[in-house]
């Protein structure tokens, strides 16, 4: 690692002194993960691992792979001193399990009925179907291939793995950032199986929360979900108080005041005194009159997070958006429609499929059909948006926060919460695109329209916080280590407890085995 020693082993030194504790007398175990390897992951990590394991008195065990020396440094620096070891697949067992595999999916007949395919209580193919998509550049499969035998054959043997791991020791509480994919969902599933409390740690770099898992059928539950029963005991007698906060800090990230967690996104919010096009310029740049109806398609990013919630209608978000185009393409509705790609699309070379090249041949030219252009910020689509459409992303909330109704296909984290258009499977779905002018003639109601404005804030401000301890940094692989470690060492020496709204309420939220931990700093 590119990182100066002398730097690296003061922040060592004071870590270690920071986070030392006296050896618990028992055998109740926390394991923590380490398995994104990044060193800001690694600290947010282990912070939130170090809670619990203080609350409860628990001994630390990290998860780890065997090749990262140096991320064990740093988590030794945390006062973990036990390590488990995840494994690699042997060529041997590859081979037993690619025929295991076989044997599983030999009478399953498609690729939706892979994605529901089970094995003692254990859901394979969900986050199997996740991974292949989110490794290859294709953003769907048409039928079972080679790779999915390849990838099912890695699950089971950490199903396995996992399985042993959590019925021999005495974990009380499994501590993890990603829920998704291979292994994490796999973990997850196991931990949950064997009645080990799952706490997964939600945001950053600097603002953090904690997601408590707590029951079997959460295991598909995305870790940002809002809890309703949660939301509507905190917001029942002052949900007036708090939509005027969600509609204040909404309005401030379009007005470029508020900066946006995802840097990806950012610049489409940021004041740029030279791009000051506006909501007319773009109809003009359309050559289109104001006085027709205008409908915003958001895409998705096409790779990562298809399984990120419980349900969802379509297979995968490049089918849901093929589909969609194709939809409004033959129906020829008395409505114009905006189409807008993913921040993940921004320079994506890779992909075989971008919402762009999915836009030019499905929808090609076509009048009352346009790609939303790259020259114009993306604030600009609520002022001319009447109705908005998205799979599950967070454009669902922040528009109805501007009283503009959205449509969305699954289980979204803001979903049922009453102010979303939400069908249940495709003919619903096509059914609501027909009633448009209904839809959109109708609006939203005042209730819904605060229904959204406090979930907004719940989900940005109150369920996440500063932590005394986190500080920004490149979440890319070249990031300047001696920067990092440096910013590190000076946060743990003016660390100031009555700072730590995290810790305060962590506990609580464990306690009572709330969703989310309230944070009111």
């Amino acid at each position: 690692m590119n990182v100066n020693t002398d730097v690296l082993e003061n922040y060592i030194k004071i870590n270690s002194s920071f986070w030392k504790r006296k050896d618990p007398k028992n055998n109740d175990k926390v394991l923590i993960t380490d398995l994104v390897h990044h060193p800001g992951t690694i600290i947010k990590e282990f912070i939130v691992g170090n809670y619990v394991s203080e609350f409860y008195n628990l001994n630390s065990f990290a998860l780890v792979d065997y090749t990262y020396e140096f991320n064990k440094k740093i988590i030794k620096s945390f006062d973990v001193k036990n390590f488990v070891y995840q494994p690699k697949i042997s060529f041997i067992r590859r081979l037993i399990n690619l025929f295991k595999s076989y044997i599983m999916i030999k009478n399953v007949r498609d690729i939706d009925e892979f994605i529901a395919l089970d094995d003692k209580k254990i859901n394979y193919g969900r986050c199997v179907y996740d991974h292949i998509i989110r490794n290859t550049s294709g953003g769907t499969l048409e039928k079972i291939n080679y790779k999915v035998f390849f990838f099912l054959s890695e699950a089971i043997f950490y199903n396995d793995f996992y399985k042993n791991l959590f019925l021999n020791n005495n974990f009380k509480y499994l501590i993890m950032s990603e829920t998704q994919f291979l292994p994490s969902n796999i973990i997850l599933q196991n931990a949950l199986e064997y009645n080990v409390k799952v706490v997964s740690r939600i945001g950053g770099p600097t603002k953090i929360g904690a997601r408590l898992y707590h029951k079997k059928n959460e295991k598909f539950q995305s870790n940002i979900k809002i809890s309703k029963n949660q939301f509507n005991d905190i917001f029942k007698d002052s949900k007036d108080i708090y939509s005027k906060k969600g509609y204040e800090i909404i309005k401030n990230l379009y007005d470029g005041i508020r900066v946006h967690h995802d840097p990806a996104s950012a610049k489409n919010y940021v004041y740029n005194k030279d791009n000051l096009k506006t909501s007319e310029d773009l109809l003009k740049y359309f050559k289109w009159n104001k006085s027709r109806k205008i409908c915003t398609i958001y895409s998705h990013n096409l790779f990562d997070g298809n399984y990120y919630n419980e349900w969802r209608i379509f297979r995968d978000n490049l089918t849901w958006l093929r589909k969609t185009l194709k939809y409004i393409k033959n129906k020829k509705l008395d409505v114009n429609w905006i189409v807008k790609d993913h921040p993940s699309d921004y320079g994506n070379n890779r992909a075989k499929n971008t919402t762009y090249k999915e836009f030019k041949k499905i929808i090609g030219e076509n009048d009352n059909i346009k790609f939303f252009p790259k020259e114009f910020k993306s604030k600009v689509l609520k002022d001319v948006t009447d109705c908005l459409f998205t799979s599950q992303g967070s454009a669902g909330v922040e528009f109805p926060c501007f009283g503009i109704p959205s449509v969305i296909c699954g289980d979204a984290y803001y979903q049922g919460l009453g102010f979303t258009i939400e069908p249940k499977n495709e003919k619903e779905y096509y059914n609501v695109i027909n009633n448009l002018d209904k839809i959109i003639t109708n609006g939203l109601n005042n209730e819904q329209i605060n229904n959204a404005r406090s979930a907004y804030y719940f989900s940005e401000e109150m369920i996440k916080t500063e932590h005394p301890l986190l500080f920004n940094y490149s979440l890319l692989r070249n990031l300047d280590l001696n920067d990092f470690f440096s910013t590190a060492t000076s946060k743990i020496n003016n660390y100031n407890i009555q700072n730590d709204f995290l810790k305060m309420s962590l506990k609580n939220q464990l306690e009572n085995n709330k969703r989310h931990p309230i944070i009111e700093s």
